[in-house]
């Protein structure tokens, strides 16, 4: 991780690595995010993230789904083996 990465990490929160999954890697997590589609639950209230906000807050709350490393096989798997990527553990490695 770079010196400019950790700072961007640093005051944003979150880090945009790009090109790190293939297209493949990409379609086999849409595909089970899809075949879960069903367990979308919308964010209301507090868990909303827009606070007081009138200019944030939206029609509908932010869509939140859970438990993706806990799903049954094989729809668990793209998810489980982002956290051992090797494009990936280096940067976990550094936040973690």
């Amino acid at each position: 991780m770079t010196d400019d990465e950790k700072y961007l990490f640093d005051i944003n929160g979150y880090l945009i690595v790009r090109d790190v999954l293939s297209s493949d890697e990409v379609a086999r997590c849409n595909e089970a995010i899809d075949h879960h589609s069903d367990g979308i639950r919308e964010r209301t209230g507090e868990l909303s993230l827009s606070g007081e906000s009138k200019s944030l807050k939206g029609v509908t709350g932010r869509g939140d789904l859970g438990g993706l490393l806990s799903w049954e096989k094989p729809w668990r798997d793209p998810f489980r083996e982002m956290i051992v990527h090797p494009r990936i553990v280096p940067y976990l490695n550094v936040i973690l």
